[in-house]
């Protein structure tokens, strides 16, 4: 299937090209559905309303060494975003406070 997003993605134009993932994901889930690799009997017997209790799939992990590395990964995205907003900023002409910067990179973190 990362064929056929590579192909939508270089052949496709405007809007189609740009949700090439996405058309990739639904190739790919049509075709192991006619193959017969995907059901959707789960889907069909699962509840229509159902509580999920806490720790349903287990008791949390706390690895310091995956925490470390979460933690360095978003020091680089926060490196990466003050760029971003000090040329926004240059471009656009506005002044960069450090309030509208912390506010961008909370929002930023947010997002990920």
């Amino acid at each position: 299937m990362l064929a056929a997003i590579l192909l939508i993605a270089k052949f496709g134009r405007g809007f189609v090209a740009n949700i090439s993932v996405l058309l990739g994901i639904i190739l790919g889930g049509v075709v192991a559905a006619g193959l017969g690799k995907m059901t959707f009997d789960k889907v069909a017997n699962a509840q229509w309303f159902d509580v999920v209790l806490p720790f349903h799939f287990g008791v949390p992990i706390f690895d310091p060494l995956l925490i470390a590395t979460m933690v360095l990964v978003m020091i680089v995205t926060f490196i990466e975003s003050t760029g971003m907003f000090l040329a926004l900023a240059d471009l656009t002409g506005r002044k960069l406070t450090p309030k509208s910067l912390t506010a961008g990179l909370r929002t930023d973190g947010l997002a990920r």
